[in-house]
C-alpha cells in the first residue's frame, strides 16, 4: 500500500519553515544556530515528502473563511487550540510549575547576569 498525498494544517510559521527547508534540501540544515536543531534533526530521518504543510491564520472568525477548505482549516486549527488547552489544564501543578520556571530561565539569566544566576542556584 502507498501512502497518497495527505495535508497537515497548522498555524505555527516555525513548522511550515522547517517543511520549507527540508524541501529545499539546504547543506547543514539544521545547524547549530537554529533552534531545537536536535528534534529536528529526528523529525528529518522520518519526514516525508508528501505530506504538505500548509498554514493557516490563528485565532480567526468564521466569517472571515474565503472557501469551505479555509472554513475547515479554521475549525481545525480552533479544535487544536482547543484540544492542547484542555490537555494543559490536566497536566499536574508541579509539572506546571516546572513548564512556567523553564521558560521564564531565559529572562531571569538575562536579568541577573549568568555569574549571579549560577551563584544563585548554587547555594
Amino acid at each position: 500500500m502507498s501512502l497518497s498525498t495527505f495535508s497537515i494544517v497548522t498555524d505555527a510559521s516555525y513548522v511550515c519553515f522547517v517543511d520549507f527547508a527540508f524541501r529545499r534540501q539546504w547543506p547543514n540544515f539544521p545547524d547549530h544556530k537554529i533552534k531545537n536543531a536536535d528534534i529536528i534533526r529526528e523529525i528529518h530521518e522520518v519526514w516525508d515528502p508528501r505530506v504538505k504543510v500548509i498554514k493557516t491564520k490563528s485565532h480567526r472568525s468564521v466569517d472571515d473563511a474565503h472557501d469551505w477548505h479555509d472554513l475547515w482549516t479554521l475549525y481545525g486549527n480552533y479544535a487544536a487550540d482547543f484540544a492542547a488547552s484542555a490537555a494543559l489544564k490536566n497536566v499536574p501543578q508541579n509539572v506546571q510549575t516546572l513548564f512556567a520556571n523553564v521558560a521564564a530561565f531565559p529572562q531571569l539569566e538575562k536579568h541577573l547576569g549568568w555569574r549571579r544566576l549560577s551563584d544563585t542556584l548554587l547555594t
